[in-house]
């Protein structure tokens, strides 16, 4: 069955509306937590505790939290342009038709913004993943794509600033555009995905148990995140080269999607499910810091001599019959140094 205009878009409204809803309940919680559990890590590890406020995970927070909200009240902004200012909403059709309208403009830029944002965070993650193991050539793929996610974004706007009611979006030059997004955005994620899942793998291969869980922890937090922007980009593409209405739908709601994605890699991260490179520090140092640890600890409670006197009891018959309890304390031994 065909998607209206109208009616996909009304369906936008209500969807989003809701899923914005579950990402600013995500986003401050994971803001939260983040910051109190980031705080007590850093100031135990001798940092100052602002130094959070610096993060990458926790400035990206924002900016995807802007983006986000941005595109949202644009959305509503649309719907009662459309239905209320403009025309009397006579004639919502045409408003939603007219790619080249300010808001329309500024609502997909916004959303390549929050594109742009959560991909690279998860091209971050490619050569510090995992620490000890770096390889910064591995980067330069999904660091091409990312460009070229942000090149065709802008190129998409541009396309849009210059539309004209009559053109078929589908087949000029802004369908291409979208199409490339696409592509990029999509070959950045899988890249980064079975990178990063071989890298875990073969570190959880070799390492102890223990070590273990937090390598699956941190696996399933790029992974999952990864995973539902790649369907969802998917979905799109699949909707917008089979030229149905409903890629409308899905496009808007891109973006609080991918808003979700990246909120739920910070709430895991605030809850200690997983640092992710949030507190990036150096084995040596942290080598360093125990040893000085273990002095400073011997320093305060030195070692002592510990004699010990043992008291033994034994049970003996005199001449009369009679039991008799005699105690025979024996010679103080020294056991050496201890506690």
């Amino acid at each position: 069955m065909a998607v209206s205009l109208i009616s996909a878009n009304l369906a936008t409204i209500s969807i989003e509306s809701f899923l914005y809803g579950v990402f600013v309940m995500l986003y401050t919680s994971s803001v939260y937590f983040l910051v109190q559990r980031g705080q007590r890590k850093l100031i135990s590890l001798g940092l100052p505790a602002k130094s959070i406020y610096k993060a990458p995970m926790f400035v990206v927070a924002h900016i995807i939290f802007c983006t986000v909200t941005g595109h949202w009240i644009l959305t509503v902004y649309r719907l009662f342009y459309a239905f209320v200012n403009y025309e009397g909403g006579t004639q919502a059709t045409w408003v939603y038709a007219n790619l080249a309208l300010d808001s329309e403009i500024v609502k997909s830029g916004l959303l390549m913004a929050t594109l742009a944002a959560s991909d690279a965070m998860i091209v971050s993650q490619v050569p510090i993943f995992p620490q000890g193991a770096a390889n910064k050539w591995v980067a330069i793929p999904p660091l091409i794509t990312w460009l070229g996610l942000i090149a065709n974004g802008i190129g998409v706007c541009l396309q849009f600033a210059e539309f004209t009611m009559g053109e078929y979006v589908y087949a000029d030059y802004a369908g291409r555009w979208v199409t490339a997004d696409c592509i990029f955005t999509f070959l950045t994620n899988v890249y980064c995905s079975l990178l990063i899942s071989w890298r875990v793998w073969r570190s959880r291969s070799r390492a102890k148990p223990l070590r273990n869980n937090s390598a699956l922890g941190a696996l399933a937090i790029i992974v999952e995140s990864a995973a539902i922007q790649t369907v969802w980009n998917l979905i799109f593409f699949v909707l917008f080269q089979v030229r149905s209405n409903a890629q409308f739908i899905a496009i808007d709601l891109w973006s609080p999607m991918s808003g979700i994605a990246f909120m739920l890699i910070n709430l895991r991260v605030a809850l200690g499910w997983s640092d992710n490179g949030l507190y990036p520090q150096d084995s040596s140092k942290q080598r360093a810091s125990g040893q000085n640890s273990s002095l400073t600890f011997s320093q305060q409670f030195p070692m002592q001599p510990l004699s010990v006197t043992i008291t033994r009891t034994v049970d003996q018959i005199d001449d009369g019959g009679s039991f008799v309890e005699k105690q025979q304390e024996l010679a103080g031994e020294n056991f050496g140094e201890a506690v």
